[in-house]
């Protein structure tokens, strides 16, 4: 019931009454916010256009010592939101020593490095956590943005995960928000730290990992090029029986050429489509597993990476399990591995695939 209460507040950015829900749940009522209602809050917050940055702005100290914690909260939210990046971390510090035994801070400030962090993926070139399309321009003026770059912002996300692992005995944790911190410091490079808090999840806090966490973790080391520690969790999922999604599954694929393994990227593949190994002793193999994580990139890459290393059998075997794998085989797919034949020099191979497949 709780639940859908805070889902509708989120919905309608009614800031107010979610903190004024919350506080009762917590202080009046002894219960413990789930993560899904935490997130609705924050929600709730971003959506509001009540609450604003100005708020914030009777602060005579500084350090959020005049400002309520729903204040600070909001200004959190905002500032992340308009891209201030420095006194969104402010505020969470500031937040943190002020409710040191709330978990609000913590959800929100992912919530919105997490979105941060996926733009500048997305716009790498950039390699600056500045957005200013939302500023005024006054603000532009005196550079309200307080634009951070790349290795700045990892060592300011790193004091964050050092609050989660600090804050062990006192504040409870979800698996959800370890799974989210994960994926930043995935996303941003840091293994050190993808290390750090897997290993407090699972060891000081006795949490199991899901799918989600497991997904993560495979693409923030195969984006590293650790294909070791890739192929060990790998096995630890194969035993486990646990469903790769689509991304997994390509930056595995991905890094396994990049460590010039053939042998690991149709490990991989066979995995994710079900397929016994080798594939040359099962050619007309068909019975793949459902709802396989497949689409045509991690077909391509395969085929494009396969010939490289000069498995063609094995390349034409992937290029068919296309049609029994995915709803549609572009013609552009034929055109990839006709392609990488002739890059390779292999020139009557890349005939005969023509002339085989050109009107199927």
């Amino acid at each position: 019931h709780l639940s859908h209460i805070f889902a509708y507040y989120a919905v309608h950015g009614m800031a107010s009454q979610s903190l004024g829900l919350l506080h009762q749940m917590i202080n009046s009522d002894g219960l413990q916010p789930t993560w899904p209602i935490c997130v609705d809050v924050a929600k709730a917050i971003a959506r509001d256009d009540s609450m604003s940055l100005d708020d914030g702005n009777s602060d005579s100290n500084g350090d959020g010592s005049g400002t309520s914690e729903d204040t600070m909260l909001s200004i959190l939210v905002k500032s992340g939101m308009a891209g201030r990046v420095s006194q969104m971390l402010d505020t969470f510090h500031a937040l943190r020593k002020q409710a040191p035994g709330s978990i609000m801070p913590f959800v929100a400030v992912l919530l919105r490095a997490h979105e941060i962090v996926r733009r500048e993926a997305a716009d790498p070139a950039s390699h600056r956590y500045r957005w200013t399309e939302n500023l005024n321009h006054e603000e532009k003026e005196i550079g309200a943005s307080s634009s951070m770059d790349h290795d700045e912002f990892v060592r300011q996300m790193q004091t964050v995960r050092d609050g989660i692992i600090g804050a062990f005995g006192a504040i409870k944790f979800p698996r959800n928000l370890y799974n989210m911190a994960i994926s930043i410091f995935a996303m941003l490079r840091d293994h050190d730290s993808v290390n750090l808090l897997y290993t407090h999840m699972t060891e000081t806090e006795g949490m199991e990992p899901n799918t989600r966490t497991f997904n993560v973790l495979l693409q923030a080391f195969a984006r590293g090029h650790d294909l070791d520690t890739a192929k060990n969790l790998l096995l630890e999922i194969k035993y486990n029986k646990v469903h790769l999604n689509v991304a997994s599954g390509l930056a595995l694929i991905y890094a396994s050429f990049a460590a010039k393994n053939s042998q690991s990227a149709i490990d991989v593949y066979a995995y994710l489509v079900g397929r016994p190994l080798p594939l040359v002793d099962h050619v007309g193999f068909k019975d793949f597993a459902p709802n396989r994580p497949v689409d045509v990139y991690i077909v391509a890459l395969l085929i494009k990476g396969l010939v490289q290393d000069g498995l063609l059998k094995e390349a034409v075997i992937v290029f068919d399990d296309a049609f029994g794998l995915l709803p549609h085989v572009p013609r552009q797919l034929l055109e990839t591995l006709v392609g990488a034949l002739e890059e390779s020099s292999y020139f009557d191979f890349a005939h005969l695939c023509l002339k085989r497949y050109a009107r199927r």
